[in-house]
Parts: structure tokens; sequence; C-alpha cells
């Protein structure tokens, strides 16, 4: 297989990291790329996600640091000849506390974590059912 299978320099990846500095959507150009290229590397699902880590606050109740981080999700199937998404998650919010901010934001992020990927999980396996 061509080096951009094997995690060598790869021109979609360069594309997504220079898309998602200035926006928080991928073209459909890139999308296409995306897709394409996993065809073309034979792999069957291909996830792309979105995770914004949001301003720190203090919370009132307990005085910690309060984190709040957004995750979004599609997950496509490409076995096909055309991609089609597969499990889907909406921008959905998770909150973390901590006595520092580094704290508070892993703690949001392991949860976020968790729970996407639990829920993606879930809806594979329902897909897999039918």
């Amino acid at each position: 297989q061509s080096d951009e299978c094997s995690g060598g320099k790869n021109k979609t990846v360069e594309q997504i990291q220079d898309e998602y500095v200035a926006e928080t959507n991928l073209s459909s150009k890139t999308t296409k790329g995306i897709k394409k290229t996993a065809k073309r590397c034979d792999i069957k699902y291909t996830a792309v996600g979105t995770l914004d880590v949001m301003k720190q606050n203090i919370d009132t109740v307990t005085g910690l640091v309060e984190v709040y981080v957004s995750v979004g999700a599609k997950v496509y199937d490409t076995s096909k000849r055309f991609a089609k998404v597969v499990a889907s998650i909406s921008a959905v919010q998770y909150h973390g506390l901590g006595p520092e901010e580094n704290i508070a934001r892993n703690n949001a992020l392991t949860k976020a974590a968790e729970n996407v990927a639990n829920n993606i999980i879930n809806q594979l396996r329902a897909r897999g059912s039918h």
C-alpha cells in the first residue's frame, strides 16, 4: 500500500488540520477526500469528529474550576461504493471539575470520550442487529 495508507505523509490529514484552524466544519471536498482515502486503503469505518474545549469558569457551588467541552462525530462505512453514515453524534457538551484548569479539562475530556465512544458503539450494535 502507499505511504498514504501506512501512516506516512497524508495530504488529507493536512487538509483537515488546515480547515479546523479556520472553521468548525470540514468542506465537502475534504470530506470526500477522507472517504476516498479510506476506501483506497481498505478501511471499513472512518470516524470524523470535532472537539472544542471552552473557556473555564469557577463553579459557584463547589469553588472548583469547571471546563466544558463540546464533541460531535460521524462514523462512515466506506466499504461500499458510496460512503454511508452509520453512527452520528451531534455536538454534545460535557463538563469536568477540578482544583486546576488542566485537571478539570482532563476530567471533561475523559467523560466526553467515554460517553461518545459508548454512544457510537451502541449505534453500531443496533445497526448490526437489523
